[in-house]
């Protein structure tokens, strides 16, 4: 392995509150205490580990929600905020690390914290900081690091003095390249600090320069930036009296019938709710730590009566309606093969394979079906973890379906495309009874009875929730990729029932289901219009494609995250917004259009608001329609940097206040007319001739407190000046 090169000496810190630049060389610190390396004693380290984590945790934080205790925050080169059940510290310069502290003060501890690389060069690093506090010179601290190319290192510092206590060393035992997972631990028992990672002990050390402080994280970036590191699952044991601790590279053992280590969840989706809580007529034992390529067995209790799973068992006493083991290629499945997709038997299993950003495929059945049960194995073959698989059900056409899928991070989620929108029904979620990773077997399962639809994977409920509005359709097996790695899932063993259930007089899900309201008869009517052609231009968000202006702004931080665009403002009494740059007339010049897009309080403090820029002129007067999480919305210009209002905070029942909801917002711009839409209802109309043309953008507000998050998603736009 190569040296670490020297500017890991020459590091400057940047902390959430405070910069410091390190001088040309490592500086000693004045007149430190001996740094003593101890020859380790693996068996007593494991023995006095085992014995720690036996006992439940003190500090235990899954980072769903942020309670406060973790500094976050955004400097322009630096962020610490939480995404997808997860604190993620990232660094967008050169020679730079950012510490997010947690308020707690720890003096002996055992502490461990889950890592995965999200981004950026593999020379970096990142690990705990602990007994950290401050002085009139600045902060002071220990720091142990490892990097996701195979270093540790453990460090003192002390205002603008760093001591190296163990310099750069390379490791075998940490896991290394994009998307790596680390575990890493500290002991600190007195003078004596064991450092590990993923339960091996890599050193031991004793300093007694500090005693006690705060516990923390940081990351940093090198001559390259761009470094993001996702943190999960933060266990801490705070000790009582000092204990030696011996040393040496043995397995810490996790107590007798605990819980393995969970792999960390990969980057993905906001924090959801809590996952639903396994059967009691599931098997008890712990999932082991290898996925195993075959799927669970039925339960060997007895499920409770009236339970999903006493259903199932029901359902399953009988035959299935019908099988296929796929020996062959299937008759009455139709797949929409392209130049990027394709279908193949390979070993009797169905292969659909593909390779292209921002593409589904799938294989669909000749069955309608109203109510059924559907049981399928799905293996990922080969490609890009983050690839979606799984199930389409009550398929009516490539505009209207739901989909059950899977990723290779362990996760699921629930999809209804309708109309050709995207609506999620539950976002991608992290679930003990998915099995992760590359050649993993997975066995999915659908049930559908009425507007009841009930998820399963190795034959754990994952959800149970409702839905009606696609009653009917076929059933498909799907591939969906967001980069253009070649990506290969296989399907097997497919059972279904079919449960009856008459089909819908009229299954149009694109036929309206109100009337137009009387006031607005006219523009819902014209909407309708409007409408009924394909739009101009359309983003679903699946990935970055260069048509949104992600160019920094001050105290916001731009993201994309699954079929989502996500702005997130730091700071109160601020406003920022992402414009549509497609090409330069319809960035500047957007005069008469429609436009409609989906918006999602992620972060909601008092104050949030989101919605829509338009006729955005090179002067920089525009309009701007936005709605906040209570139920109220209003329309302004800025004119010469003045605000005026021209429809002042208004109530309105048609938007959704529940919990994350989203509510679809359009805006509908005809010379001097301005209507507004808020989930298909007409809610306002105006008249205005000030602004006449300009761009479009995607805007939120903190109007209050930050931290304000908001996911916008399903963006359409008709220019009815074409």
């Amino acid at each position: 392995m190569r040296a670490r090169p020297s500017i890991r000496q020459t590091l400057s810190t940047l902390f959430l509150t405070l910069a410091l630049a390190l001088p040309g060389a490592a500086p000693a610190a004045a007149a430190p205490p001996q740094t003593v390396h101890a020859q380790l004693d693996d068996e007593a380290i494991a023995e006095r580990i085992g014995e720690i984590i036996a006992e439940e945790p003190d500090i235990e934080d899954t980072f769903e929600a942020d309670d406060g205790l973790w500094a976050l925050g955004y400097t322009g080169d630096t962020s610490v905020y939480y995404r997808a059940g997860q604190l993620r510290l990232a660094v967008d310069g050169q020679n730079i690390t950012i510490r997010s502290d947690r308020d707690t003060i720890a003096t002996d501890f055992y502490m461990e914290v889950e890592s995965t690389h999200t981004d950026g060069p593999l020379d970096n690093q990142f690990g705990i900081t602990f007994r950290t506090s401050a002085t009139d010179n600045g902060d002071q601290y220990y720091y142990f690091a490892i990097s996701s190319d195979g270093y540790y290192s453990f460090r003192r510092r002390i205002g603008d003095e760093v001591e190296w206590l163990v310099e750069w060393e390379a490791s075998d035992l940490i896991e290394t390249g994009e998307g790596s997972k680390n575990l890493i631990a500290v002991l600190a028992e007195g003078s004596t600090f064991i450092l590990l990672v993923n339960d091996y002990v890599l050193q031991q050390v004793e300093d007694s320069t500090l005693s006690e402080g705060e516990i923390g994280l940081l990351v940093g970036a090198y001559d390259t930036p761009g470094s993001e590191i996702a943190f999960d699952n933060v266990r801490v044991w705070l000790l009582g009296e000092p204990a030696q601790a011996p040393e040496r590279p043995a397995r810490v053992p996790r107590p007798s019938g605990g819980t393995p280590t969970p792999e960390p969840g990969a980057p993905t989706p906001e924090p959801t709710e809590a996952p639903i809580e396994e059967p009691t007529g599931e098997p008890t034992e712990a999932p082991t730590e290898e996925p195993t390529p075959e799927p669970t067995g039925e339960p060997t209790e007895e499920p409770p009566a009236g339970s999903p799973e006493a259903r199932i068992a029901q359902i399953r006493a009988e035959a299935p309606t019908y099988e296929e083991p796929f020996d062959e290629l299937p008759t009455g499945w139709t797949p929409n093969e392209t130049s990027v997709r394709s279908y193949t038997l390979e070993d009797g299993a169905l292969v659909v394979e593909g390779g292209a950003a921002n593409s589904m495929g799938w294989t669909l059945s000749d069955q309608t079906l109203v109510n059924f049960y559907l049981e399928v194995d799905a293996t990922h073959h080969a490609g890009s973890l983050e690839a979606e698989y799984g199930v389409l059900f009550h398929f009516v056409d490539s505009s209207n379906f739901y989909f059950f899928g899977l990723n290779g991070a362990g996760q699921f989620s629930l999809w209804l495309l309708s109309q050709n929108e995207w609506f999620t029904l539950q976002p991608w979620t992290s679930h003990e009874a998915i099995l992760p990773d590359a050649g993993a077997t997975n066995r999915l399962g659908v049930l559908v009875e009425g507007p009841q639809i009930t998820l399963l994977v190795n034959d754990v409920v994952v959800l149970e929730t409702t839905d009606e509005t696609i009653p009917s359709g076929a059933i498909a097996l799907s591939l969906g990729t967001y980069t253009d790695e070649a990506t290969a899932i296989a399907y097997d063993n497919l059972a279904l029932w079919d449960l009856g259930g008459d089909l819908p007089v009229n299954e149009d899900p694109a036929a309206p289901t109100e009337e137009p309201p009387g006031e607005f008869e006219e523009i819902d009517a014209r909407i309708l219009e409007i409408t009924s052609e394909a739009p101009t231009f359309s983003d679903d968000f699946r990935t970055d494609q260069g048509y949104w202006d992600l160019t920094f702004v001050e105290n916001t931080l731009f993201f994309y995250q699954q079929r989502s665009l996500h702005t997130e403002i730091s700071a109160g009494q601020w406003a920022s917004w992402v414009s549509l740059q497609m090409d330069q007339e319809t960035t500047s010049e957007m005069s008469d259009f429609y436009a409609e897009v989906d918006v999602s309080f992620v972060q909601q403090p008092p104050g949030a608001a989101a919605g829509l820029v338009f006729r955005h002129g090179e002067s920089g007067d525009f309009y701007i329609f936005v709605i906040d999480p209570t139920g109220y919305y209003m329309l302004q210009k800025n004119i010469g940097g003045e605000w005026l209002n021209l429809i002042p905070w208004t109530e309105t029942a048609v938007v959704d206040t529940a919990a994350e909801a989203v509510n679809r917002l359009g805006v509908l711009a005809e010379g001097s007319t301005l209507s507004f839409t808020i989930n298909g209802v007409v809610i306002d109309s105006t008249e205005d001739s000030d602004l006449s043309l300009g761009g479009i953008a995607l805007v939120t507000e903190a109007l209050q407190e930050p931290t304000v998050e908001v996911a916008f998603d399903n963006f359409a736009l008709w220019d009815l000046a074409q």
